[in-house]
C-alpha cells in the first residue's frame, strides 16, 4: 500500500521548478521591457515629428554679380567652371532667366516669390549721399525692410518639418541678428561683406571657402532630417581677391576674345571649385538623388556700360548682352540658371521659356509636394522642369527701378549708370521706360539679343501694348512715381532726390 504513494510524491517534488520558472521571467520583463519601450516611444515620437511624405533636401546656391555668359556651359571659353559645367549636364539650364538690376531687390524675389517693388524695395539701400550729378527728378525711397508679416519660402519649409539655413550674405534687411530665424532659418551662419567686415582684403578672399565649410557642416549635422539650405556666396562680387595660383593662371591664359579680368576668371573658379566640393559631400553622403540643387545669380555683371571707360576695366565682359548690373537692359538682368533633381528633372536640357527669381519659391515648394496659400507673384514651374508641360503660356515680367544709380567708379565715371526707369518682357518683345525724358525702347529678344535695334517706331502698336501693361501692373501695386523736381530736397510721400545706392 506505500508503492503508489511514490509516484505522486515524486510528482510533488517536480511541481517547485515549474513555478520558479515564472518569476525568473517577470525578472527578465521588469528589466527588458522599460528600455525597449523607451526606444519604441521614442521611434514614434521622431516619426510623428517628421513629414508625412518622404521629401526631397534643397540646396540654393546664390552667386553675387555673376555675368550670363561667364559660366563655361554658357559657351566662354576664357573662364572654367567645370563643377557648374557639369551640374548644368545633370540637369536642366534655363537660358532665358532674370533676376533684378541690383543685389537687395534680387534676394528679396528670390525668398518671397515676389516683385520687391510690391515691398516698395527698389534698390539696395534706401538713400545715398550726392555724387555731384545732376538729378531731375524726385525719386521714391526705398523701403529698407520687409514687412513683417511676409513668410519667406525658408519659413513654409520650416512649417512642414524642414532644417532651414541660410548661409553667406543675408542682406535681405538690415543687419540684426535675430532677423534670419525671423525669416524662417534654423541655423544662420552670415557672413559679411567686404566693408562690414572691417575692409580686411585677406579676410574676405577667404570667404568663399569658409561659406562652403559651413554649409558642408550643416548638410553634414543634418543629413538625417529632410534640408532647405540658402547658399549665398559674395563671390565674385569685387574687391576680387582670387587665390593667387589662379589668378596667375588665368593671367597667362589666352582670352579667346573675351574681356572678363583675370582676377574676375580666377574669382570664378575658386567659387566653382568650392561648389564642387559641397556637390561631392551630397555624392558622399548618398543625399544626392534626393536633392534639388539651383544655381543662379542676383544680377549681371559689372562691366559693358556705354561712356568713357575707367582707369582698371569693368570685370565682367556681358557679351553679346547689352551693358551691365544696375541697369534693366539684358546685361544687368538675364543670369544664368541650373536646376537639377537626378531622375525627376531631366538631364542635358536647355530650355529658352523666361523665367524669373520670383518663379523659384513656388517651383520649389511644388516640386517637394508642399501646398501653400501664399499669394505668389511667380509661377509655379514644376511641371515645365520635370517634363509634363513643354511650354507655358506668355507672361509680363516687370522690373521697376525708379532710383539714380551710380557708377561705382563715379570718379573717373562722371555720369549716372542708371536713370530712373522701368521695363516690361512679354513674350520675345521688351519695352524699357525712361521717367526723365518719357523716352521708350522696344527690342525683339529673339532677333536681337544684344538690344541693339529699338524698334519702337516701327512697331508702336506692340510699343503702346507693352506700356499699357507696365502702367497696370504700377497701378496695381500702387507704386510712386518720379516726378520733376520742384527745387525742394524732401516731400511729402516720402520722395527724395538722393541716388540709391550701389
Amino acid at each position: 500500500m506505500v508503492e503508489p504513494a511514490t509516484p505522486a510524491s515524486s510528482s510533488t517534488s517536480r511541481q517547485p521548478a515549474r513555478l520558479g520558472a515564472q518569476p525568473r521571467l517577470l525578472v527578465f520583463l521588469a528589466v527588458a521591457l522599460p528600455p525597449l519601450l523607451v526606444v519604441f516611444w521614442g521611434v514614434y515620437l521622431r516619426s510623428r515629428s517628421r513629414p508625412a511624405v518622404s521629401r526631397p533636401n534643397v540646396l540654393v546656391l546664390l552667386a553675387d554679380d555673376l555675368s550670363w555668359a561667364a559660366p563655361g556651359f554658357q559657351g566662354n571659353p576664357y573662364t572654367e567652371t567645370p563643377n557648374l559645367d557639369r551640374l548644368a549636364a545633370e540637369g536642366t539650364v534655363l537660358s532665358s532667366f532674370y533676376g533684378c538690376p541690383t543685389c537687395r531687390p534680387a534676394r528679396v524675389a528670390l525668398l518671397t516669390g515676389c516683385y520687391p517693388a510690391r515691398y516698395h524695395i527698389f534698390s539696395t539701400g534706401p538713400s545715398a549721399p550726392s555724387v555731384g550729378l545732376a538729378m531731375r527728378l524726385l525719386v521714391p525711397s526705398s523701403f529698407p525692410k520687409l514687412p513683417r508679416r511676409t513668410r519667406t519660402v525658408a519659413s513654409l519649409f520650416q512649417k512642414v518639418g524642414y532644417v532651414t539655413g541660410l548661409l553667406g550674405k543675408w542682406q535681405l534687411e538690415p543687419a540684426r541678428r535675430l532677423i534670419p530665424p525671423q525669416r524662417g532659418f534654423t541655423a544662420q551662419n552670415e557672413v559679411l561683406g567686404f566693408k562690414r567686415s572691417g575692409g580686411c582684403l585677406a579676410a574676405w578672399g577667404r570667404t568663399t571657402k569658409q561659406i562652403t565649410d559651413a554649409a558642408i557642416e550643416f548638410i553634414r549635422r543634418h543629413r538625417s532630417r529632410p534640408f532647405f539650405l540658402y547658399v549665398a556666396y559674395h563671390a565674385v562680387h569685387r574687391p576680387l581677391v582670387p587665390p593667387p595660383a589662379l589668378l596667375r593662371h588665368f593671367a597667362n591664359k589666352p582670352r579667346q576674345g573675351r574681356g572678363e579680368l583675370p582676377a574676375y576668371a580666377a574669382k570664378i573658379a575658386e567659387m566653382d571649385g568650392e561648389i564642387g566640393r559641397l556637390l561631392a559631400e551630397l555624392r558622399r553622403l548618398r543625399l544626392e538623388r534626393n536633392t534639388i540643387v539651383v544655381f543662379t545669380s542676383d544680377n549681371g555683371g559689372a562691366g559693358g556700360y556705354e561712356g568713357p571707360a575707367p582707369r582698371i576695366p569693368w570685370p565682367a565682359d556681358n557679351r553679346p548682352l547689352r551693358s551691365g548690373k544696375g541697369t534693366v537692359y539684358e546685361g544687368g538682368i538675364r543670369v544664368p540658371f541650373v536646376v537639377r533633381w537626378p531622375g525627376r528633372i531631366p538631364a542635358g536640357r536647355r530650355l529658352d521659356e523666361p523665367a524669373h527669381l520670383i518663379d523659384v519659391a513656388p517651383t520649389l515648394l511644388s516640386l517637394a509636394g508642399i501646398r501653400s496659400d501664399v499669394a505668389f507673384d511667380g509661377w509655379d514651374l514644376a511641371a515645365l522642369l520635370v517634363g509634363r508641360e513643354q511650354r507655358r503660356d506668355a507672361r509680363p515680367l516687370f522690373w521697376y527701378a525708379p532710383c539714380y544709380t551710380p557708377h561705382p567708379k563715379r570718379a573717373e565715371v562722371p555720369r549716372w549708370r542708371a536713370t530712373p526707369c522701368e521695363a516690361v518682357r512679354f513674350g520675345s518683345w521688351k519695352l524699357v521706360h525712361f521717367f526723365e525724358d518719357d523716352r521708350i525702347e522696344l527690342y525683339n529678344l529673339d532677333e536681337d539679343i544684344g538690344e541693339s535695334e529699338d524698334l519702337a517706331s516701327a512697331y508702336p502698336e506692340v510699343a503702346e501694348e507693352l506700356l499699357g501693361r507696365l502702367r497696370a501692373w504700377r497701378d496695381e501695386l500702387g507704386l510712386p512715381v518720379p516726378r520733376p523736381r520742384s527745387g525742394s530736397a524732401r516731400v511729402a510721400g516720402g520722395m527724395r532726390t538722393g541716388p540709391a545706392q550701389w
